[in-house]
């Protein structure tokens, strides 16, 4: 999501610089020089000529996999020369997406610099406590307030639906400004002429007359994804040519891998990995329905992917979820259990005229929800707290 839309912010001729987590060796965390305009990490132009007009500049930071959740990397910020090299850059907002390391960061810089902090709640912290290695009911008490308090010290908090809305303002007896931003989807993924509709089946062995149900998302605890397998079971039982595919990573493969065994759906339950975005839309694309069993989405980026894809979805009474996917609309709303979840993906893979119902208006519903959409609402939000800064 950060990535498409300062891509985006970008094309439209403005200046962006993200820092982030470091993945590799080559993220030393050294500060370009100051002056002019910092090189790309990794690139050959010398600092202090003008970023290319196609690119954000991208500073990553030496990071450290955490301890429970390797591919997740805790950011070491501590670098000589940062406070600096940022007031160089002649910011004029600065827009924090973690309440934690990095966004700690940035809340002092901003502070520092007198430039307006915005922040996009993204996630649900406190649903997340179970990866903490001890004390979990006292580390979901110490999350809630450092969240409450993060969105009280920003100029305005962008939530990606009116149910984070409602937690930041009622949950969180928050009084800063709020903006529900949904995140937008670049829809030029999904054009058929740009995708490969045969990557899937051809990659992962699967028959051409097979229905495909789709999942992408990471394999954690907080997206349920057992609900969803056992959910696939029960249809699995009575739809033979009907398959799961699952795409995406997570510390619970191996637990679901194994479960799928036991349950005698080895060979009818795909597990494609993490994918690039474009082998992403190209699953999409393949695949006859879109489920989502997570009660812990704040949008739910992913179910408006899915739409641009055409796809039908089938998904839990989540009210974040719900706000995307009208029931009935767009696909069915469920209650959290396996055989209703079951029984409303059977009726969509035997209704083809529901479905193609449901197609057409998940297309128009994903124009609502497209990246100079999401790109326009957030160059207001800008506007509007420098506004406010500055009156």
């Amino acid at each position: 999501m950060i990535e498409t839309s300062s891509a985006e912010l970008v094309r439209r001729g403005h200046e962006v610089f993200i820092f982030a987590p470091g993945y590799g060796a080559s993220d030393d965390g050294r500060i370009p020089p100051v002056g002019g305009r910092p090189a790309e990490r990794g690139s050959t132009r010398p600092a202090g000529d003008e970023p290319r007009a196609s690119e954000p500049f991208i500073y990553r930071f030496p990071s450290l996999a955490a301890p429970n959740y390797p591919s997740f990397r805790i950011p070491i910020p501590v670098r000589p020369g940062l406070s600096r090299f940022v007031a160089g850059l002649g910011l004029d907002v600065i827009h924090s997406h973690t309440p934690f390391v990095l966004g700690r960061v940035a809340r002092s810089l901003a502070r520092r610099l007198r430039v307006p902090l915005v922040f996009t709640h993204h996630t649900l912290y406190h649903e997340y406590v179970h990866y903490a290695l001890f004390a979990r009911r006292v580390a979901r008490w110490w999350v809630w307030h450092h969240v409450a308090r993060y969105c009280r010290d920003a100029d305005l908090v962008i939530a990606p639906s009116e149910a984070v809305a409602r937690q930041v303002r009622e949950g969180y007896g928050v009084r800063t400004p709020v903006e529900v931003i949904p995140s937008g989807v670049d829809l030029r993924l999904f054009e058929a002429s740009e995708r490969d509709r045969g990557w899937l089946r051809r990659t992962f062995g699967l028959p051409p007359p097979s229905r495909l149900l789709v999942n992408v998302g990471r394999l954690t605890l907080e997206k349920n994804p057992g609900l969803l397998l056992s959910a696939f079971a029960r249809l699995a039982a009575e739809e033979a040519d009907a398959y799961l595919v699952l795409v995406g990573e997570g510390p619970e493969r191996p637990t679901l891998e194994r479960r799928a065994f036991e349950l005698g759906l080895a060979k009818r339950v795909v597990f494609t990995g993490r994918q690039p975005p474009e082998r992403v839309a190209d699953a999409l694309l393949a695949s006859d329905l879109f489920v989502i069993t997570s009660y812990t989405e704040t949008q739910g980026l992913v179910v408006a992917e899915a739409l641009a894809a055409g796809l039908p979805v089938v998904l839990v009474d989540s009210p974040p979820l719900m706000e995307t996917v009208r029931d009935g609309v767009e696909g069915l709303v469920v209650p959290g259990e396996a055989q209703a979840l079951a029984a409303a993906c059977r009726r969509l893979l035997n209704d083809p005229e529901l479905r193609r119902r449901m197609s057409s208006a998940a297309r128009e519903r994903a124009r609502e929800l497209s990246l100079p959409v999401a790109v326009d609402h957030l160059l207001a939000a800008y506007e509007l707290v420098v506004t406010l800064r500055t009156s």
